[in-house]
């Protein structure tokens, strides 16, 4: 049967509205769900105190100025649904355009295998109601032609036979084979266009593009971070740093020194909050005139953190404000940087005063008392402020830490928050609702592991060892459908959503030596992590230290005592035979009979 290929552009329409409705449909309902969230004044948060209330009116007011990737891809988006309108408008005036399909039983209204005498006689009827003599109305002679050629196919056998056999008068008919593509692809008048279109895509654009992308990764480390920065924190940092060290190694890094820019007006505001402040070490850097220097980026950089975690941020004007966002919203990459290098170096102090700085990034707080001359950790809690922190000091109650505040019972917090702060029943809600998310009912239980062949002689000097750590959390249980879900921290001062990071840490306190430490995403209830270490290459028994901090709250790290008891590396003499399994003899034996077998059948050959 002769068959034709051709370019189907009906096809092509349907195709390509079936894609087009794949992608828009669940981008459609992503879009409106973005903007009734944008434009909701609708308060949903677990705490109603003024700065929560704030933070999400500014992400809210963030969320309605879109990116310009964000513009372009609604832009795009925008496009994609008039092409869709387009196509299917197209689609619809080509379904009403198609012909009918002929069948002259119908236009007679006679049934199939009607007798010569039943057509002639529907022949007669419509002829008279049709025909043009008689009838004027425009549909008339089409009808009436119409119904002259049913008649004329079904009163001659031969037509009528091929019309049954084949459905067309004319006899068996020619297929053709659609392709679903655009008939202008293949026409030779705009193959030149084609042709171009393809050679600026292929050649141009995708190759632009994987470049541009190709360039900009090459320039990040495996953190995303500049290679610059990692450089830079590599070459800088020193086991003898503490925290006020790493602050003005953190905020000279490139991201930092390229995205805030130092301007002249900045003197006004650093004066007016340098009082505010807790006075920092400002990098001296030494000319050849023997002449001090200080690098403008880390005097202002470092005042605008320090800024935050005293919350004088009130003090800033607008373009300062940006400038201390985007400084604190980057914050907790930068000490991941710096910890992936302290880390593998083995210093301890380091590494525990960088995540204490993330603790202080996430709650606008001092993580230590002689840093601020006063106890700020309670901050953390929902309307309360520093006169509240003294009143909780005082003789009467004698609530000094966050801790403190937690293991009062809800009748003695109920009983301050009323009788010495006046709090209505709302806002000591808010506060209950808060404490509820701190880590306060987190147990640790660990155990050391090692490797099958080590376990018969211990803990030997020089080995590997896996610390195996199991928590308890009975407030954040785990199931199938949590278990990779991130918990959310009330953490009203940082400008984006915070979500909890946690630290397990091994290491040595006495000698600062750190040893092992992973980073956990999630903690729940039944959570587990392994931490592989070296123990010491000399015998003998140690207390190591294990920490478990987080990068979202002050004051509730854990600290437990790890006892280990590190024997002599046997030589290689004094181990015992090696004896084996009752599995493995059973193998060699049957390898032994199948040895012997194979033997005696080359004999009898």
């Amino acid at each position: 049967m002769p068959s034709e290929e051709r370019y189907d552009d009906s096809a092509f329409t349907y195709f390509a509205l079936s894609v087009l409705v794949i992608i828009l449909i669940p981008s459609s309902i992503a879009y409106y769900k973005i903007w009734k969230n944008a434009f909701s004044t609708k308060y949903s948060g677990l705490c109603g105190c003024a700065q929560c209330r704030a933070k999400a009116k500014d992400q809210h007011l963030k969320s309605r100025k879109p990116s310009k990737f964000a513009i372009f891809k609604f832009v795009l988006y925008l496009g994609l649904w008039a092409l869709f309108l387009f196509l299917l408008k197209n689609a619809y005036e080509k379904k009403t355009d198609v012909p009918v399909a002929f069948d002259p039983y119908e236009i007679l209204g006679v049934s199939v295998g009607a007798t010569p005498e039943e057509i002639k006689k529907a022949y007669r009827k419509l002829s008279l109601q049709f025909h043009p003599d008689k009838n004027k109305s425009p549909e008339a002679q089409p009808k009436f032609i119409a119904v002259s050629k049913a008649y004329d196919t079904l009163t001659d056998p031969d037509v009528r036979e091929k019309w049954e056999k084949y459905g067309n008068p004319d006899g068996m008919q020619t297929f053709s084979i659609g392709i679903a593509l655009p008939s202008f692809l293949v026409n030779n008048k705009n193959s030149s266009a084609v042709l171009g279109v393809y050679v600026i895509f292929l050649v141009i654009v995708f190759p632009s593009i994987a470049i541009y992308f190709w360039n900009r990764q090459k320039e990040l480390a495996p953190n995303q971070l500049s290679k610059k920065t990692m450089y830079y924190f590599y070459s800088t940092l020193k086991e003898t740093h503490r925290f006020k060290f790493l602050i003005e190694i953190m905020v000279l890094s490139f991201e930092y020194v390229t995205q805030i820019p130092v301007r002249r007006s900045d003197e006004v505001d650093l004066q007016t909050i340098k009082p505010l402040l807790p006075s920092p070490d400002e990098k001296k850097v030494v000319n050849k005139n023997k002449k001090k220097v200080v690098p403008p980026h880390a005097i202002k950089n470092t005042a605008l953190l320090y800024t935050h975690f005293a919350r004088q941020s009130g003090h800033l004007n607008p373009a300062m404000l940006q400038d201390m966002e985007t400084l604190v919203s980057q914050a907790h990459h930068h000490v991941i940087g710096m910890v992936e290098l302290t880390a593998p170096r083995g210093w301890l102090i380091p590494t525990l005063e960088a995540i204490q700085i993330s603790q202080m990034v996430s709650q606008a707080v001092w993580a230590d008392t002689s840093r601020m001359g006063r106890n700020t950790e309670l901050l953390q809690v929902p309307h309360f402020n520093e006169e509240t922190i003294k009143k909780l000091g005082g003789k009467k109650w004698k609530v000094n830490s966050i801790q403190q505040f937690c293991k009062l019972s809800s009748d003695k917090r109920r009983e301050f928050l009323t009788s010495e702060e006046n709090l209505s029943d709302e806002k000591i809600q808010d506060i209950e609702n808060v404490m509820k998310t701190f880590p306060t009912d987190i147990e640790m239980t660990f155990k050391t592991e090692v490797d099958d062949e080590d376990d018969l002689y211990g803990i030997t000097a020089g080995s590997v060892v896996t610390l195996h750590v199991t928590f308890k959390r009975p407030s954040k249980p785990l199931t199938d459908k949590n278990k990779e879900e991130q918990i959310e921290v009330h953490a009203p001062l940082f400008p984006q959503k915070k979500n909890e990071m946690w630290w397990v840490i091994i290491g040595d306190e006495r000698s600062s030596k750190l040893h092992g430490v992973k980073r956990m995403m999630v903690l729940r209830d039944g959570s587990d992590i392994k931490v592989p270490f070296q123990v010491p290459r000399k015998a003998g028994t140690y207390v190591w230290n294990v920490w478990l901090m987080s990068d979202s709250y002050v004051g509730f790290d854990m600290k437990a005592d790890l006892p280990l008891r590190v024997s002599k590396e046997l030589p290689v003499t004094d181990l015992p035979p090696f004896e084996d399994s009752d599995d493995e003899k059973e193998k060699e034996e049957e390898e032994a009979k199948e040895e012997e077998s194979s033997g005696e059948e080359e004999e009898d050959d």
